[in-house]
Parts: C-alpha cells; structure tokens; sequence
C-alpha cells in the first residue's frame, strides 16, 4: 500500500510535505515529491535508512513551484532504496507520475518497451507505466489520449497522479482499484488517497470512478474537467496520528491494529 497526495496551491511543497506525514500510515519505507518550475521538474526522494527517515529527509529540504506530486511508500516491487522511490520520470524527461497499486503484466510491459529501446533504471511497476505514456505520446502527441492508451493496456489496480513538463500548470489523475479522491476550493486542489491528506484544508471532495481521466489546470482560473459526473461527498475525517505511540515503531502498531480489527470483524 502506498499513499499519494498532489495539487495545485500556493507554495505546494509544504502542501505535499503535511500531506505525506498524513499518510504514513499507508508506508514510509520511501517517500518523495516533484514540482514544476520553469517547465523543469524538481525533485526530491529518499527511502528511509538507519540515519535518517524518509519524511524527515523531505522536511529538511524544500521545493519552489505551486504544482506537484508527492508518494510514500511500502516497497511491493522493488526493494527499499532511492532509486525505487516514487516520483518516477520517463526516458524522455517530458513525465512524471506517482503510482499506488499494482500492475500485474508489468514484466509483459517492460519486455515491450525494452524492444523499443526504453531503459529501466529501476525494479518498480511504476517506472513500466510512466514510459508507456511516453511510448505513447510519441505517437499521439495528446497527452490525455497517450494516458488513456496506456490504461488500456495495463492489468491490475492504479491510482495515477500525472505531470507533463510541457504542461506546467495542469495534473492528470486517474485510478483503477486504487482510491483518488479530488477536493478543490476557488483555486486550490488536493488529490490524496485518504481524507486525512486533505490535512483540514479542503471541505469538500469527490472519489474519482475506475478509469475516468481528471484534468485539472489552473492558470488564473481553476478547471477540472471529467467525463463522468460527481457529487461532492463533506470531508469528515480529521488527522490521523502522526506517531506510533505507544508502539515504538508503525510496523508494531499496524500489527497490533490488525489484531484488534479483526476481532471487531
């Protein structure tokens, strides 16, 4: 399980930054964030080690830019280290994406673009799915159809949080499985996994459908376009619990959780 928070708001690296300290109950083994500056990507991730923790690492660094995307995560495939650490950015330099779910002809995928000449620098799923939507931006040169193409060939769960270099000021969300939800005031967004990412700064959201593309864009004005129509659900849940008391690690409370739940079950 990973989690993943993203949006469009003014000084949006400490945004994300409050978001992931949210969401670490959905993994800390790794986390990162990207944004957008001058149509380059920043970017900063680190898996947690014995010198440091990942959130810890971010919260001594900072980010310029009011868009980006953020990921904590649990390694699934890939061991724990930096490379492996979501945001991932495709060969061409032009995507970038964070990535919560599995893909389960990921190896089928990556045989395919190897044939094309693409080159994984890492063992993740995620990297696969940001090279096909190069892959297929190639071809199309439509972003939103290129992510569309790519959906349509992956097997598995995802929730998708995209950027586009040359498209700086607008996200692509979609999901499979995965859960996304979208809260948004008169110029702000937040897309995370869980109401806790909203982090008491939206009131009220939407949870994206199974494969309808989001496009959100702001510049000077807020839009956020679907094909499905939404009704806004009120935000009700508030901060989760930022440590593992009185458990000295996550991994333990977790453990001791699911012990408790399972006995309410």
């Amino acid at each position: 399980m990973c989690g993943i928070i993203a949006g469009i708001y003014e000084d949006i690296y400490h945004i994300l930054l409050e978001g992931l300290i949210q969401l670490q109950n959905r993994g800390y083994d790794s986390a990162g964030i990207c944004t957008i500056v001058d149509n380059n990507f920043e970017m900063i991730k680190k898996s947690s080690d014995d010198t440091i923790s990942a959130i810890d690492y971010l919260k001594k660094n900072n980010l310029k830019g009011n868009i980006g995307i953020g990921h904590t995560r649990w390694a699934t495939h890939g061991v724990k280290n930096d490379i492996n650490s979501h945001p991932h950015i495709s060969n061409c330099n032009k995507f970038v994406l964070v990535h919560n779910g599995i893909i389960e002809n990921y190896k089928e995928l990556k045989q395919m673009l190897e044939e094309n000449n693409y080159v994984m620098k890492s063992q993740t799923d995620t990297e696969i799915i940001v090279n096909l939507i190069s892959y297929f931006y190639k071809e199309t040169e439509n972003v939103e159809l290129s992510i569309e193409n790519t959906i349509n060939k992956l097997e598995g769960t995802w929730g998708l949080v995209i950027m586009h270099k040359d498209s700086p000021h607008t996200l692509y969300v979609t999901r499979n499985g995965s859960p996304i939800l979208i809260g948004s005031d008169d110029k702000n967004v937040i897309i995370t996994s869980e109401q806790s990412g909203f982090c008491n700064k939206m009131n009220n959201y939407f949870a994206l459908n199974n494969h309808d593309i989001c496009v959100i864009n702001y510049n000077n004005e807020l839009n956020i376009h679907t094909k499905d129509t939404y009704i806004l659900n009120k935000v009700l849940s508030n901060k989760n619990q930022l440590t593992p008391e009185p458990y000295d690690h996550w991994m333990i409370k977790e453990i001791y959780d699911q012990e408790i739940s399972s006995l309410r079950a």
